[in-house]
């Protein structure tokens, strides 16, 4: 059958093409669409006059069925059937709005005005849609909860993750400080970049350094260390960069190669960096930015690819005020800075780690042992300032020297002991001495800070809880005046006598 065949409408008896047909066929359908949309749908022409209206429309303007089509906005605002009209502002400012509304009800609803303009730019309708306020806020509100679930689960899978990747590293950390240092370790390994180590010596920067080549996509690489401190400075830059064959006496035939060159896939850990001379600081500076170097007595510059790790015990800052150290060096090699704290100001991790140590101690000397709690509380007292080298030592030194299962303070090495036994006396006892000249000094000092602090005999007396006479005579002996301080006129007379 053609498109121009005619089709009898048995209810009309006209004939009508397929096309109007079809046509008829998709506006039915719009409509039971609008007609059951969820959302309100309300339109009005050119002038205001609604021209459909939603049985969701109907509904939520408490309004009987085809009690809105043919109606004025104007008049059902004042009716308070809704206001504002979100119609009547998208007629006047010809744009579209979106404005609350409240309902004759009171519930509040955001609706969505926009007009449709005809060739000559003329309004010819307004289609409004409206939500329910409360409705969308629940819905917020719930999306809101799915979104944290989801961090939640992102931040939990991220946690775990770094976990797998913390195990097997030496690293053991309770406090804040040590964790934000991991987690600066975690982030310098998932990037390429350069990264200054900070922080006395002792505190663990070439673990550090190590578990970040270790956790990096530069793990199957080598990791190669240079201390700028220990290597003598007419060594140190054949030995970071290699030389040539014949460069000097006594070189290897065939030359060789550098621990830059050495270091090549991997990591070049340069410790101790405020150490190494300017002249091969400006080197390094030049391979840090062109990612080449020459060999001593070669003029062919060589390329590799090595990732710097640089760590110092000393103040770069200040050093470079001093002129002992490049600032553009400072500034390439500071991408990612890490500082880890001294031992003493983190004291949530000396149990932990000391804890540590012992099984890798036991483990070394194939032995069972555990540390006392007098013995715990004394690693905890102590001020640590070799820091975490100090106390591995001190662990391991502990479980060579103590006899049976448990090490107690008695094995603990004199100079913790006898510093973390002063810590809670308010006499400090550094060595051995005859008791009677220690019995001496201490009265000196004691009488002596007894009238500086006073200024008379009777006080410093009275604070002693001793004669005056017995103050009075100790500071004759000593070569002392009465009181340091001029005294009152009364102050130094027996109570009840007057000069």
């Amino acid at each position: 059958m053609s498109e121009r065949t005619v089709i009898s409408r048995p209810f009309h008896g006209s004939p009508i093409c397929p096309s109007c047909l079809r046509l008829e066929q998709r506006l039915r359908e719009l409509e039971e669409v609008i007609e059951n949309c969820y959302d309100e749908v309300f339109v009005t022409d050119g002038s205001g006059i609604c021209v459909l209206a939603n049985k969701a429309a109907h509904k939520v303007c408490d309004v009987p069925e085809n009690g809105l089509v043919g109606r004025y906005v104007g008049d059902l605002e004042r009716e308070g059937v809704f206001r504002p009209s979100a119609s009547l502002a998208a007629l006047r400012e010809k744009r579209p709005v979106a404005l609350i509304q409240t309902l004759k009800s009171g519930k509040e609803i955001l609706a969505t005005a926009t007009p449709l303009f005809d060739e000559n730019g003329e309004i010819f309708r307004v289609i409004c849609t409206s939500k329910d306020l409360a409705e969308l806020q629940f819905l917020f509100h719930k999306l809101e909860e799915n979104a944290l679930l989801q961090l939640r689960r992102y931040q939990d899978e991220l946690a775990e993750l770094r976990k797998e990747k913390l195990q097997g590293l030496e690293m053991v950390a309770s406090s804040p400080q040590m964790k934000n240092v991991f987690y600066l370790a975690v982030k310098a390994s998932e990037v390429d970049c350069n990264t200054l180590i900070t922080g006395e010596s002792g505190v663990g920067k070439e673990v550090v350094a190590k578990n970040i080549h270790k956790m990096s996509k530069r793990a199957s690489g080598p990791f190669v260390k240079v201390n700028c401190a220990a290597i003598p400075e007419t060594l140190l830059e054949s030995e970071l960069f290699g030389y040539a064959k014949g460069s000097f006496t006594g070189a290897l035939k065939d030359g060789k190669p550098g621990r830059l060159e050495m270091a090549d896939g991997g990591t070049l850990f340069l410790d101790e960096i405020g150490d190494m001379p300017l002249h091969l600081q400006v080197k390094l500076l030049d391979f840090i930015q062109d990612k080449e170097f020459v060999r001593i007595g070669s003029s062919s510059p060589h390329s590799v690819d090595t990732r710097i790790i640089a760590a110092t015990n000393k103040d770069l800052e200040s050093l470079i005020k001093e002129g002992r150290f490049r600032e553009d060096l400072y500034f390439r090699l500071n991408v990612l800075p890490i500082h880890i704290p001294p031992l003493r100001e983190r004291k949530e991790d000396i149990l932990p780690l000391a804890q540590y140590f012992l099984k890798k101690a036991c483990s070394k000397y194939k032995v069972e042992k555990r540390l006392s709690p007098e013995v715990l509380k004394m690693l905890l007292d102590y001020s640590w300032p070799g820091n975490v080298r100090e106390l591995e030592n001190a662990v391991e030194q502990l479980i060579i020297i103590g006899e049976g299962p448990v090490v107690k303070p008695e094995h603990v090495p004199r100079p913790i002991r006898a510093a973390t036994e002063n810590q809670h006396s308010k006499v400090l006892v550094f060595d051995l001495l005859p008791l009677k000249e220690a019995v001496r000094e201490l009265e000196t000092k004691l009488v002596a800070m007894a009238l500086e602090r006073y200024g008379n005999t009777y006080k410093a007396a009275e604070v002693l809880g001793v004669n005056q006479s017995t103050v009075s005579r100790k500071a004759r002996r000593l070569g002392q005046k009465r009181s340091r301080k001029k005294p009152d006129n009364t102050n130094d007379c027996p109570k009840g006598t007057s000069r």
